[in-house]
């Protein structure tokens, strides 16, 4: 899939809801073999690079893509994540649906108006997933010298 297509792909699904369970599937495709971890880091990263701009109010997928991370920003995430992966309950209640939920966690942690609580998990998934993520701080996207940093 062609990072364009795939960037609509994101776009789409951030904007309805109830259509992600059927376009964030469509993300994972090719011969990638991923693990569950690398998985919810690439649906973290997705969710930050598409909802994040650059100095001219565009999003950051558009120019922007998991490789122009910074490497400390990147092992920041990658720690993040894994943390919040190791919260007691999350890996169960994410099986399955990693890359939606790292997308999600990006979206609750950040206060974005989608995430965990919007409808798409259900049960007492919902309010665990989402009181998970409110215990991470809220990260800020900047880009310096074509490197997109996340503090």
């Amino acid at each position: 899939m062609s990072n364009d297509l795939r960037s609509k792909v994101i776009r789409l699904a951030h904007q309805n809801p109830a259509l992600r369970p059927h376009l964030l599937p469509l993300l994972k495709g090719g011969n990638k073999v991923a693990s569950a971890e690398s998985d919810f880091i690439d649906g973290y990263i997705e969710g930050l690079l598409h909802t994040s701009d650059d100095e001219d109010g565009r999003p950051l997928n558009r120019s922007y893509n998991a490789r122009d991370l910074d490497s400390a920003s990147l092992r920041n995430i990658q720690q993040r994540c894994r943390k919040f992966l190791s919260m007691p309950g999350v890996e169960e209640l994410i099986d399955g649906r990693e890359e939606e939920a790292g997308t999600d966690f990006w979206l609750t942690h950040n206060g974005h108006g989608a995430g965990f609580w919007d409808g798409d998990w259900e049960g007492d998934a919902e309010k665990i997933l989402t009181a998970a993520s409110k215990k991470f701080s809220e990260s800020y996207v900047y880009v310096e010298d074509g490197s997109v940093f996340v503090d």
